[in-house]
């Protein structure tokens, strides 16, 4: 019987499980359980199977023993064989291969151990060169151990030479752990020595840094009495630059009201300012000595000058001031020379003011007697109430 199990490949021999599916088709029970693990389909068809719609079948086979072998049978036992046959020609092929290989090794390892043999042959010559050298080495190290001997005794005394330092640089505490721990006539001999000599230097340190100090402290009393001096004068400074800018504060106000009456120019507020009495009072503070005078802006009043200019004095929100106190300020002023300086104190005039001073000046004509007094306007009523100009 001539039936091939799909999944295996193999003939379906009357001694194996046969199953068949739903769609007719047989396989091995073994091949076909391990496919429907996998898929609940049919191998040959894919048609749609599980494990209990799969059936046994029960083949009937003749018991002749005079039926011969059938030709599928037999071609499958000279697959197998040629199957067989072909595995041990590989099996061969790989073992020559693997012999050629291991001669391959053989010869090298042959050269290996020719070369080993002559690396024995230079280390023998190598070790026997290293005797020698151990021999000379013994020999360093004797002298080795005397190095070793002097530099113990250099560090005997590097030590004596620190805990000198410890003693001259420690405290008292560490001093005395030093002395404690020594138990060397001569090295305690050696500390107090040390110890002696570096009193006597110390001592002679301290009678230099009190002559210092006294030097020092004579000059620290010199620069804090000047300190004191400077900070009084500083203050007093300050309190005249105060007083400064509140003069000119009042001086600015007392312009701008000399500005109002110049454009109201009536001669009865000239008369009245005329016959008023200074306010402004000389300030009773004493002045700070300065090598540098202070400036003082020369305010000049022209009562009489109906055509004076309206943009010499800018106008100012500061305190007003009595009329009078200006008239007596400005016939004070202009005797004085204005004096240019370059103090941080003056207050530098401004352009437009510089300009309006020169036309006032010239404009000016009012003549003064010398006892006080001055020339009076003669204003004239008119109909036409005409502001009367000066010839």
């Amino acid at each position: 019987m001539n039936i091939v199990c799909v999944i295996c490949r193999d003939l379906l021999v009357p001694s194996d499980d046969i199953f068949h599916t739903a769609c007719g088709h047989i396989f091995h029970y073994a091949c076909l359980c391990q496919w429907l693990e996998r898929s609940k389909t049919c191998p040959q068809c894919r048609e749609k199977t599980t494990a209990n719609k799969i059936h046994r079948l029960y083949f009937n086979f003749s018991n002749n023993d005079s039926v011969t072998e059938d030709t599928c049978s037999l071609q499958d036992k000279i697959d197998k064989l040629t199957f067989n046959l072909a595995m041990r020609e590989k099996d061969v092929k790989h073992y020559l291969e693997k012999s050629e290989n291991l001669e391959k090794q053989t010869a090298k390892l042959r050269k290996e151990v020719t070369k080993v043999e002559h690396e024995l042959k230079t280390k023998d010559t190598a070790i026997h060169a290293y005797k020698d050298q151990i021999n000379f080495f013994k020999l360093q190290i004797t002298q080795v151990e005397e190095t070793n001997k002097e530099l113990a005794s250099v560090k005997n005394k590097l030590q004596t030479y620190k805990n000198i330092q410890e003693l001259l640089q420690g405290s008292e505490k560490e001093v005395k752990e030093i002395l404690l721990s020594s138990q060397d006539r001569n090295s305690l001999a050696t500390y107090i020595a040390a110890l002696k000599r570096e009193l006597l230097i110390t001592m002679d340190r301290r009678r230099e840094w009190r002559s210092k100090m006294r030097v020092i402290q004579q000059e620290l009393s010199k620069v804090t009495m000047e300190r004191n001096f400077l900070t009084e004068e500083q203050a007093k400074r300050k309190k005249l630059e105060q007083e400064v800018l509140t003069y000119e504060s009042k001086i600015m106000s007392l312009e701008n009201e000399i500005k109002d009456l110049r454009e109201q120019g009536s001669p009865e507020t000239s008369h009245i300012c005329c016959n008023r009495k200074p306010v402004v009072a000389s300030s009773s503070k004493p002045c700070v000595k300065s090598s540098k005078p202070l400036r003082v802006q020369n305010v000049k009043a022209d009562f009489n000058d109906s055509s004076t200019s309206h943009d010499h004095v800018p106008t100012s929100p500061f305190l007003p001031v009595n009329v009078m106190g200006i008239y007596n300020l400005e016939k004070r002023l202009p005797k004085r020379d204005v004096v240019k300086s370059s103090s941080i104190l003056t207050k530098k005039p401004r352009i437009e003011q510089q300009g309006n001073v020169q036309t006032r000046s010239l404009e000016t004509n009012i003549t003064y007697n010398g006892l006080g007094g001055h020339s009076k306007l003669e204003n004239f009523p008119s109909s036409s109430g005409v502001r009367i100009k000066r010839s």
